[in-house]
């Protein structure tokens, strides 16, 4: 007798699959994907919107979004995961435009141009405590989207392509955001540690 390949019954569905199953009409299994998700998603948000009642709902909307758009995921571009979360970044960041309570920080592009690579090395890798404290509050400071390349790239360990579909950015303009995101933290230490010593 023939031996036919078996497969259990409670196979669990990877998240193409998934999302095949709900364009194919059964919707419910939309929960899946919610279930998987929720938490990276409101991580992802809470990064950027830092009021948590306001980051649930904003990632919340990202779940109706994704649902909505869901014809548009294609898999041979990334990661469901990836997709879904650039959709709560772009709900993240457009809810802080939006928002008259939140300051938005501007942008000086001619940063601290003095500091070299060794300087900035020796600011982001002093693991003394008063440093990592100063480096903490510095990365507050940090404009939202450029909190959460951070996150992604040195907190999450994703890989620039990842990052890039969830910030809709380059592979190329992700290096040169990181540096100059590197920059300007070393530049906020620098100004916070003169502070101190006033």
């Amino acid at each position: 007798m023939k031996n036919i390949p078996y497969t259990h019954p409670h196979t669990v569905p990877d998240d193409s699959q998934v999302v095949h199953l709900v364009l194919s009409g059964h919707t419910e299994q939309f929960r899946l994907l919610v279930d998987r998700h929720a938490a990276s998603v409101l991580q992802t948000v809470g990064r950027i919107v830092p009021l948590p009642e306001d980051a649930e709902d904003v990632a919340q909307n990202s779940f109706v979004e994704a649902y909505q758009r869901l014809a548009q995921f294609d898999a041979s571009k990334g990661s469901f995961r990836a997709w879904l979360l650039g959709i709560a970044c772009h709900l993240a960041c457009e809810f802080l435009r939006e928002s008259t309570t939140i300051p938005m920080e501007h942008m000086d592009e001619n940063l601290s141009n003095h500091l070299t690579d060794t300087d900035i090395d020796h600011y982001l890798t002093d693991t003394s405590p008063d440093r990592i404290d100063l480096l903490e509050k510095a990365v507050t400071i940090l404009a939202a989207k450029d909190k959460l390349i951070l996150s992604l790239y040195y907190y999450d360990g994703l890989p620039l392509r990842e990052v890039g579909l969830i910030c809709g950015c380059t592979d190329s303009y992700l290096r040169s955001r990181l540096q100059w995101i590197r920059k300007k933290l070393c530049h906020i230490v620098q100004k916070l540690e003169q502070d101190e010593n006033k």
